[in-house]
């Protein structure tokens, strides 16, 4: 039995090879090619994997000359490099969002905005009636929260959260998961102590409920806006802040 992460390595050249290849492939062509990638295969082996590919229509024979890719083996080709690009701009986002600096704030809520009023966008369309209400008890939550004692903060980014869920996109959602993961809690604990500072915790918080009422409404482009003032407002309360701080 291959192991899961060889075998996704083992997939990936294959597939590859079989897209550019000009004709048939065979299990000695295959074996060749793993070679090539530094992956130590055995002829036998590589009869095995394609057979496996074959079993799961990605490739289909030709006579005794080999196989090629199919219509299924492209379209699966081509989202395994979409998500290994997708992995590679997350470990850099990743890497650019761990400070804890007001700059790097900044900058995260402005990526947070484009992405999140899509998001609202998506959710107002795809959302299903049980996810509008969860939203709507999460906004609540926070709102409650802030004004009686709670884990405010925790609240806050799990509305976010639920918003990107049910805009039902899952690269969408993959990245406002990143932006929000634990490592990058910091900078929401300093956002949350800027708007403490400055006495708006609660009205921020009551903008949650707005972006409800247009996912609600079925409203995309209100929902798109009402998320973008949102954000709109938390950037310019850390800009406000960077310039005391600055002075």
């Amino acid at each position: 039995m291959i192991k899961s992460l060889e075998y996704d390595g083992m997939e990936l050249v294959a597939l590859g090879a079989l897209a550019e290849s000009t004709s048939p492939m065979g299990a000695l062509r295959l074996a060749e090619v793993f070679r090539d990638a530094g992956l130590t295969v055995s002829e036998a082996t590589a009869g095995r994997f394609l057979y496996q590919l074959d079993q799961r229509g990605m490739t289909k024979a030709v006579g005794t000359r080999g196989r090629i890719l199919t219509d299924i083996g492209r379209k699966h080709l081509a989202m395994v490099q979409l998500r290994q690009q997708v992995d590679i701009h997350s470990a850099q986002l990743a890497e650019a969002v761990t400070a804890t600096d007001i700059e790097n704030l900044i900058d995260m809520l402005y990526v947070q905005r484009a992405i999140e009023s899509e998001g609202a966008r998506e959710a107002a369309l795809h959302a299903s009636d049980a996810e509008i209400e969860e939203l709507a008890a999460a906004a609540n939550t926070h709102v409650r929260y802030v004004g009686e004692g709670g884990d405010a903060l925790q609240a806050s980014m799990n509305f976010h959260l639920l918003v990107a869920r049910s805009a039902h996109n899952r690269v969408l959602f993959a990245v406002v998961s990143l932006l929000l993961e634990p490592a990058n809690e910091p900078l929401e604990e300093l956002l949350e102590q800027i708007a403490e500072k400055a006495g708006v915790r609660l009205p921020v918080a009551l903008e949650h409920r707005e972006i409800v009422d247009a996912i609600r409404r079925r409203d995309p482009a209100g929902a798109e806006l009402v998320m973008r003032d949102h954000f709109a407002t938390l950037i310019q309360l850390a800009t406000d802040f960077r310039e005391k701080f600055d002075h």
